[in-house]
């Protein structure tokens, strides 16, 4: 299942939220908290995958240019 970068990003908030709150019991925050830095480490993987392609972009981008004027 691929997860969009803002429904990650959502999700990490309302965990947040739920370990602020005083009224969680431990192993529970403590579930919370590794679900919320796998969602962490998602929401990175998908950032870098967008400035690779925002990279390329750029790349391609400029070679076309460099064509042009030659």
């Amino acid at each position: 299942m691929t997860e969009k970068y803002a429904d990650i990003v959502k999700r990490v908030e309302e965990i947040s939220q739920k370990l602020e709150s005083e009224d969680i019991p431990l192993e529970e925050s403590i579930a919370a908290f590794e679900e919320g830095m796998k969602l962490t480490q998602k929401a990175q993987e998908l950032l870098e995958k967008a400035e690779q392609r925002i990279r390329l972009i750029e790349q391609q981008s400029q070679d076309e240019s460099e064509t042009r004027d030659e």
